[in-house]
Formats: structure tokens, sequence, C-alpha cells
């Protein structure tokens, strides 16, 4: 029978002097990666804002995840790592990482699983450990290349269930600390964590008066607006109000009027249809009047439409003049001179010499050429 067992790793990021601390292992079982949080912030570590996880597996290299404090604390994985394969962990960035997992094992392999749960050595697989007890999971590229493996302030504790059970030394080896070691390490890592929880809560303390002083600072912003307003608008109230300017009617007037050639063109009403041009048979209606005496001498109302081609002479001069440009549907007033009407001959007994002709057109359509 198989079992799943949890395990876990916390990686500490590169330094600004770029140093880089790896955790190297040789797998001796099917492994996965289940997720990664950040820890605690290390202000030594060089970062942009971000903090970048990476591994390494075989000749490999890969981002696993890109973590931002505040926005992507975590992230969830599922990453299966096969056995026998030389797996390395790093980050980058201003926070620790976490990383956990699990790994599957066979019942055969009892005392193993006794092993994980206080040993961490059981993430990774035995290796080339040292005489001492310690295991290396990487190179460290520090300059004196010294070992002091010293209890400091600056140590990296390794932990199994919020536990000490260990600290990193240089050259990436964790040694294993006796249980006396264990307590006393315990009790300064709490230490440690407490006396950064007041740092935090200072920080935070601080950046809340920040917000407070900001957010007072934009109150008496929107005050002293809402005073001018009421300002304003009090002095407006207190003009004197200017009389509106009266909108004068538009002027409905005579209709268009135009002078061709002598004979002025008035639109009394402009049509939409087709436009009559020279050469264009046009069909009218008309009413002849003298001007002298407004007397009709001639009409088509009551009676077939007038049909002529347009600028060909068909009619008198003030016709042709007078009738172009007329739309399908308009009308006009054409006031026709003698010189553009029947001259000095006139027309039988209707029309006198030298008369001066008023026509009332309709254009009713408009044939091409």
């Amino acid at each position: 029978m198989s079992h799943h067992v949890f395990w876990g790793l916390q990686t500490t990021p590169c330094t600004e002097a770029g140093h880089r601390t790896e955790y190297s292992r040789e797998l001796e079982y099917d492994t996965r990666i289940a997720g990664a949080a950040l820890g605690g912030a290390c202000p030594s570590a060089a970062h942009d804002g971000k903090v970048r996880l990476f591994m390494k597996v075989d000749d490999m290299e890969t981002i696993v995840c890109t973590l931002v404090p505040k926005e992507i604390p975590q992230v969830y994985l599922d990453i299966r790592l096969e056995s026998k394969s030389m797996v390395s962990f790093w980050c980058t960035g201003g926070y620790k990482v976490h990383i956990t997992g699990y790994r599957t094992v066979d019942e055969s392999s009892a005392d193993a699983l006794d092993d994980m749960f206080y040993d961490p050595e059981s993430l990774l697989t035995d290796g080339d450990d040292s005489d001492d007890g310690s295991f290396d999971l990487g190179e460290d590229d520090s300059a004196d290349g010294s070992e002091d493996e010293d209890e400091s302030d600056d140590d990296t504790w390794v932990t199994m269930n919020n536990k000490v059970v260990g600290k990193l030394a240089p050259k990436g080896k964790i040694v294993e600390l006796p249980d006396d070691d264990k307590d006393e390490s315990n009790r300064k890592r709490k230490a440690a964590d407490s006396s950064e929880g007041k740092q935090n809560k200072k920080k935070k303390d601080a950046n809340t008066k920040s917000a407070s002083a900001g957010a007072g600072k934009d109150a008496l912003g929107d005050l002293y607006a809402k005073k001018k307003a009421q300002e304003a608008a009090a002095a407006k109230a207190v003009k004197a109000p200017q009389p509106k300017k009266e909108e004068k009617p538009k002027p409905t007037g005579p209709p268009r009027e135009n002078r061709k050639k002598g004979v002025v063109v008035v639109d009394t009403k402009v049509g939409t249809g087709k436009v009559a041009t020279r050469g264009t048979k046009v069909q009218m209606h008309y009413t002849g009047k003298l001007k002298s005496t407004n007397k009709v001498f001639d009409s088509s109302r009551g009676s077939r439409p007038f049909k002529f081609r347009l600028g060909s002479g068909e009619v008198i001069a003030g016709w042709d003049i007078g009738v172009e440009g007329m739309k399908v549907g308009g009308k006009r007033t054409l006031h026709i001179p003698a010189a553009a009407g029947y001259g000095r001959d006139g027309a039988g007994d209707d029309i006198p010499p030298n008369a001066d002709l008023v026509f009332d057109v309709e254009c009713l359509g408009v044939q091409k050429k």
C-alpha cells in the first residue's frame, strides 16, 4: 500500500552581494510540488518588488513562479518530479519562500516514513552526507569560503512542523542540532519573530498615520472647494439678473428673387425632384397675366399641362431663362420684360405691343435629353 507524505522546505533569497543559496538533492521517491508561499522578509536581499522561485531538474533550469507581496503571496502548483532526478531550489527577492508538497512511498518504507516527520533530510534523498551529520544543499560563492557553524543572529534556521531541527551553515550545508540546542534555537527564533512582528506593527502604524494625514488633507480640500462653490453661488444670486435677449423672429420676407438677363425669377416653392436643364423636356402648368393690368390672358390650369424642350427656342426667351434650374414640384413667378416676351409686335388681341408679362409656373415633370 502506498502513502502520501507531506514535506516542506524554506528557501532563502540571494543577497545584495549576489550570494545564492541552493537546496539540492537527488530524489529517492516520486515527488510532487503542491504550492509556494511568501515567508519572512529579508531586508539584506536585493529585490525589485517581486519574489521569484527557481528550480533546476538535472540540467534544465526554470522559474517555478513569481510572488508579489500583498498581491500574490501564495500560488498553488502541481509539479511532478520523478525519482532519481537531481533537483535544486533557490529564490530571489526580499522574502523567503516556503515550498510544500508530498511524495508517495510504499508501506515497505516504514522507517523512511517515521524519519520524515523530524529529519529535514527526508525531503531529499541521502547523498554524500558528511561525517558530521550535515548534508550539502548546494555551493556557496562567499568570498572567504570559511565554514562557521556557530549560532548568530543571522543564522537561517531549518524548521519542520514549525520547530527548529537544524540551521543553514556556509557552503549551503544544513547542520542538524542536538536536542538541547534545538530548544534554545526555538526560543531565539520565537524572540526574533516577535521582534520582527513589532517592527512590522510600527511600520503599519506609521503607514496608517500617513494615510490618515492624507485623508485629512483631502477632507480639508473638499471643505475648501465646497465653501468656494457656496460663495460663488451666493455672488451669482446677488448679481442683478440680466434681461434675456428677445429672439427676433426669422424674417419670412418675400420669396427668393433672382434676376437673369432682365427676367426676375421668384421661387415661391422649391421643388425636390429632378432639375430642369437646357435640352430637357419639361412639363408645366402656368398662368399668364399682363403686368400693367394683372389681367389673365392665358392659363393651362383645368386642361392638359404644357410641354416644351428647354433652351431650344420653342417658347419666348423669358420662359427659357426663367424655367431653367427649377426642380419637379417647384413653383415660380416669372417677371418678363417685353424684350424677353413678345416685344414690339405683341401677340394677338390679348397681349399688346411692348407689354411686360407675369407668369405663375409649376414644374410637373422633367424628362432626360
